[in-house]
Parts: structure tokens; C-alpha cells; sequence
């Protein structure tokens, strides 16, 4: 039986819209037991404009479910801006961002001004939330983001996550749709994967594809699963460009379900997530085992080839690498404040 948990959203644009919207129906479908959910939006304005919404949704539904499950999420659901109200949380979602326009041209732009209201945000977590809390984070730069939260909040790493891999592995079975021309259907979901960055050096894993129960390889020569490999991660990098892409929401909040799913079962879930990684000493998109018992990893890692670790070990370092940058730049911020 799930046990009754307590959780938090920060940041109500569309994204956390989504999320709750979806987070609702687990509950009222039965897959999620949850006591309270408390939604965190610094802009008031904002909160109002959605909270209205929200609410006229769920009473939409009275026909097809339950009226008293639907009053008791209502009743359970709280709307504030102040941080203070996480300190009772099991699980947090930081679904923040700063606006994406003309401003933000590139993942630097979006890492620097995602990177200022991160500090923020995890000094007010820091003060607040429970040790025990488990944080996924949906914020990009996912990996970078989410080493930060991990340190700026001083939670154990194996207590905060990022969800970037799922939508990264559905982008790579997309390429592989449109470009090869292979439906759905005859491609294995399940191996599939992508490693590594949330980014241009993210790792597709294709000695492990499975088309029509045939390896990838037996199929598509180098240069059509390069077309693939080049798809699924320009889908990921444009999100970056504002005047190319709109950030998307409905995958996002679907993954990040997924994850809280599986993060409150006790039945092991087999997941991509980006999380600490102890072979690279860094967080990177890693296959784990996700459970409410904790989080460990699969032997993937030792079934890669020579290729793919070398492809696997630099994206490490890039993301190592802007991390660092990070860090650097708050201690000369510190050093000149003195």
C-alpha cells in the first residue's frame, strides 16, 4: 500500500500548471497517495491567474470521478509564496525558470540567469526543508541546475535528481521514427537510452537499440543513425533558442510524474535519470534502479562500448567544467562584496 506523502511545487508557470494538473489525476486514479500539496510562486500575480483555473478543472471532473476525492484534493491544495511552508515536504519539484526571450540565445545564457534565481531559491529551501526531502528537479541546465540545488541545499546527492533523460530518450525514438522511417511499434522503448549531458554532448547508447528485435546496427547504416544521433540531441539544444523552440511542458510534467511514481514505490523502477554518478564523480544522465528505498545503479555502464565511454567520460567533463565555472564565479562575487 502507498503510504500518504507531502509535497511541494516551486514555481506555477506552465510547466507547474501541467504538473499538478497531472499529479491531481494519479491521485484521483489511485497511483499516488498524497496528504498535501503546497505549490510555491515568488510572483503573486501569477498564483492568483492560475489558481482559479485549477480548481474549475478538478469540479469539471465531478462527473467522472468521485465528488469527495475531488473536494479532498481542493482541500488539500495550498497556494503561497513563502518558502516556509516546505518544512513538513517528502518531496519537492523545482519546476522554476527565468523567462525565456530574446535575452537567453544559448544554454550559457539560460545556465547564468537560471543560476541567479537557483542561489535564491535554494536559501530559502536551506532554511526550511526537511533532511528527509527528495528533490527533482525539472530547471535547466537540468545536470548543472541540479548539482547546484544538491549543494547549495546540502541534501545527500542520492536525495536529489533531475528528469532530463526521459525526455531525451523520447526525442531519440522520435528520430528514429521520422528519419529511418521504422514506426513506434517495431522499436524497443525499453532500449533505449540516452547518457550523460542534458545537452550537445549527451550520449545515445545505440549498440543497445533494439528495431523489430534486431540490433539498430543490422539495419540502418552509420550514416542514417548519425542523422538519428544528431536529431535527438538538436531537439534538446534548441529548446535552448528562444526564437527557435518553445520550451515543452506536457513531456516534462509527464516524466517527472514518472519519476515521483516510481520514487514512492516499493517496487523497484528501472529509469534514466540525471543524478550522482560514482564512476564520474559528477551528475549526469545515469540508468538506475529508482525506488523508495533509495536509488542505485545498473550495470549499463560496463556494457558500453569503447566509443561510448570516451563519448560518455567527455560529456562528464563538460558538464564538470561549467559547473566549476559556476562555482568560480560566486567566489569572486563573494571576494568583491568583502
Amino acid at each position: 500500500m502507498l503510504k500518504d506523502i507531502n509535497i511541494s511545487i516551486v514555481g506555477f508557470g506552465n510547466i507547474g500548471e501541467w504538473l499538478l494538473s497531472k499529479i491531481c489525476f494519479e491521485i484521483l486514479n489511485k497511483n499516488l497517495h498524497v496528504s498535501k500539496i503546497i505549490c510555491i510562486e515568488p510572483n503573486l500575480n501569477r498564483l492568483k491567474s492560475k489558481i482559479s483555473d485549477l480548481i474549475q478543472s478538478l469540479l469539471i471532473l465531478e462527473s467522472q470521478y468521485d465528488k469527495i476525492s475531488i473536494c479532498q484534493i481542493i482541500d488539500n491544495l495550498y497556494f503561497t509564496t513563502s518558502f516556509e511552508q516546505v518544512k513538513d515536504c517528502d518531496y519537492l519539484i523545482t519546476a522554476y525558470s527565468a523567462p525565456i526571450d530574446k535575452s537567453i540565445k544559448n544554454r550559457s545564457d539560460l545556465l547564468f540567469s537560471n543560476d541567479l534565481i537557483t542561489q535564491e531559491i535554494a536559501f530559502q529551501l536551506s532554511k526550511f526543508i526537511p533532511p528527509h526531502c527528495r528533490i527533482i528537479n525539472i530547471a535547466n541546465p537540468l545536470d548543472i541546475v541540479t548539482w547546484r540545488l544538491q549543494y547549495l541545499t546540502n541534501l545527500p546527492v542520492e536525495q536529489v535528481v533531475g528528469i532530463s533523460s526521459q525526455i531525451d530518450i523520447a526525442r531519440l525514438a522520435q528520430g528514429i521514427n521520422e528519419i529511418s522511417g521504422f514506426n513506434y511499434l517495431s522499436i524497443d522503448l525499453s532500449s533505449l537510452n540516452i547518457l550523460g549531458e542534458h545537452g550537445p554532448s549527451a550520449v545515445p547508447i545505440f549498440t543497445q537499440i533494439k528495431i523489430n528485435q534486431r540490433n539498430i546496427f543490422e539495419l540502418l547504416d552509420n550514416e542514417i543513425i548519425e542523422k538519428i544521433k544528431n536529431y535527438s540531441i538538436q531537439k534538446g539544444t534548441q529548446m535552448m533558442e528562444a526564437n527557435q523552440c518553445i520550451p515543452p511542458h506536457i513531456a516534462v510534467a509527464q516524466a517527472t510524474v514518472n519519476c515521483l511514481k516510481s520514487w514512492v514505490s516499493k517496487c523497484p523502477t528501472k529509469m534514466t535519470l540525471c543524478c550522482w554518478n560514482q564512476v564520474y564523480h559528477t551528475y549526469l544522465g545515469t540508468e538506475v534502479y529508482i525506488s523508495e528505498a533509495g536509488i542505485s545503479p545498473t550495470n549499463l555502464l560496463s556494457d558500453l562500448s569503447q566509443e561510448e565511454e570516451m563519448a560518455l567520460n567527455f560529456s562528464a567533463k563538460t558538464i564538470k567544467n561549467e559547473y566549476l565555472k559556476l562555482k568560480e564565479r560566486e567566489l569572486t562575487k563573494v571576494t568583491l562584496c568583502i
